[in-house]
């Protein structure tokens, strides 16, 4: 991914070309170029910055800043954008011309075509920050799965756009101070989307646009995941055969790479039906799939119990072995533990990783990927809510809407397919993690608040005098869901 960075001022005031250089150096990490615009006519309060990260092989074809014929829209990117054939053709262009258009470009061009609105016809990931003299305002925005990133800084004179919240710091007017609100949210487990652990400096959400002119600033939000429509079709297998040809063509939309492809691979569906797929179109193009799986170090034998598995090295190993193109390397921990990666993490990222964990093996499966030159790196994230689904919260919901025909159906066929019996689900399922939420509702503020504040002391790492300073009490009960988490805590506390 490219790296990208703007200033607007609300004064009319030129932006000195020199204003985003501490920004440029403090996003680096992207490569080594750094490319700084500012306008030829004094008169406009604008620059834009980039550091390009090349990709796929139309990124050759990138050379920001991009301007459009005239001079007055310029645009600096950081995109992959996925239905680009549909885009050209809807832009006149030639299918024989794409191959030599990259993917900013075609932002340009759709922004020129149809104006803000173009956001809603790109398919993909993005982000990017675009200038318009004649409208005299910068356009920003930001994909709807929220990919690529955003974040700004406003302040009565002007308005700093970076792809990482720490480069803005680099401005000689933006403190460096921690948002110690943030801290106390992120040690509940809640999550307010829009703000950072650095005070004053924000995200601006997946799927929303902004706009900086001489009255301010606007967002909109653009996207929605709301599906529009339903899609019905008559048989069982017609619903596998649809799947699988919108997975196949997601996928094969993230093929595009002047280097290696590779996938973190487990033992699970997720990244397994991601690896199979990129093995089998990768191979009609006569081209290998390099798979990373993270294995404990040999001679592992910890007793994890149950269902969990400590070693899915075996798991891997067959998956590759269905696959000619498949090249499958087990990375096996080297002594180090997640403490020795996280300060690196908080460095490329801005914040503390949330699964830390998890830091050991995947800083080792980046290493090798590095080596080898991988340019891309495949995964199955969030495939429990898509191929993996187990459907399980969908009981929950059911009975928090009042489809109680639906719920009883839903809870049969699981007791059944399970072989627990119908009044076991319910009370797992629906009756234990909808009880708390209910109780915090029907009470009074003060009861919901001391429930909040018990919960949080029991399972969570905060300080009781820092919870109450902060209020977060207030927020996990207004969220719903707290009594759910602590729910699952309290059973796994339990059989721990």
């Amino acid at each position: 991914m490219s790296a990208i960075c703007a200033i607007f001022r609300f004064d009319g005031a030129p932006v000195p070309r020199t204003a985003l250089a501490p920004v440029l150096e403090s996003l680096r990490g992207f490569g080594p170029e750094a490319v700084s615009w500012t306008p030829e006519t004094p008169e406009s309060p604008v620059a834009l910055g980039c550091r390009p990260m090349r990709i796929s092989p139309e990124d050759s074809h990138y050379h920001p800043p991009l301007r459009s014929a005239d001079g007055r829209i310029v645009l600096v990117a950081d995109a992959r954008i996925d239905n680009r054939v549909e885009l050209a053709t809807s832009l006149g262009l030639s299918p024989a011309s794409t191959g030599q258009t990259s993917d900013p470009d075609l932002i340009l061009a759709a922004y020129e075509a149809w104006g803000r609105d173009c956001v809603r016809r790109l398919v993909g990931d993005f982000a990017f920050a675009l200038w318009d003299q004649r409208q005299r305002w910068l356009f920003c925005a930001r994909d709807g799965m929220g990919m690529r990133v955003l974040f700004y800084h406003l302040s009565p004179q002007r308005v700093a756009f970076a792809t990482l919240p720490q480069a803005l710091v680099a401005l000689a007017d933006v403190p460096a101070r921690l948002n110690e609100q943030k801290v106390a949210e992120s040690l509940v487990l809640f999550q307010d989307p829009a703000t950072t652990f650095f005070a004053g400096i924000e995200r601006l959400l997946p799927g929303h646009a902004l706009t900086a002119g001489a009255g301010g600033v606007r967002t909109e939000r653009f996207w929605s995941p709301t599906p529009t429509r339903k899609i019905r079709f008559r048989t069982e297998l017609d619903y596998v055969e649809g799947f699988n040809e919108v997975f196949d063509r997601a996928v094969l939309a993230r093929l595009r790479s002047t280097g290696s492809v590779g996938v973190m691979l487990s033992g699970g569906l997720d990244s397994t039906a991601v690896a199979a797929s990129a093995a089998a179109q990768l191979a009609a193009q006569g081209r290998r799939l390099l798979a990373y799986h993270a294995a404990p170090r040999l001679g592992f034998r910890e007793n994890l119990g149950g269902i969990w598995v400590a070693d899915e090295s075996p798991e891997a190993e067959a998956i590759a072995s269905g696959y000619p193109n498949l090249d499958l390397r087990i990375h096996r921990t080297d002594g180090r533990t997640q403490f020795d990666f996280d300060e690196a993490l908080f460095g490329m990222a801005g914040l503390p990783p949330r699964n830390p964990a998890n830091l050991a093996w995947y800083a080792g499966l980046h290493a090798a990927a590095c080596a080898e030159g991988v340019s891309v790196m495949l995964a199955g994230n969030h495939g429990n809510n898509t191929i993996s689904y187990d459907g399980m919260r969908s009981l929950l919901d059911s009975a928090r809407r009042g489809k109680w025909v639906h719920l009883l159906r839903e809870v049969t066929a699981f007791a059944r397919a399970t072989g627990n019996g119908r009044r076991d689900v319910l009370r797992e399922h629906v009756l234990l993690p909808l009880l708390p939420a209910r109780l915090a509702a029907w009470s009074e503020g003060s009861s919901s608040h001391r429930q909040g504040a018990s919960m949080i002391a029991r399972y969570s790492a905060i300080r009781p005098e820092f919870a109450a300073a902060s209020h977060v009490a207030r927020w996990v009960i207004a969220d719903g869901e707290f009594g759910f988490r602590t729910r699952r805590a309290g059973s796994l506390e339990h059989r721990v």
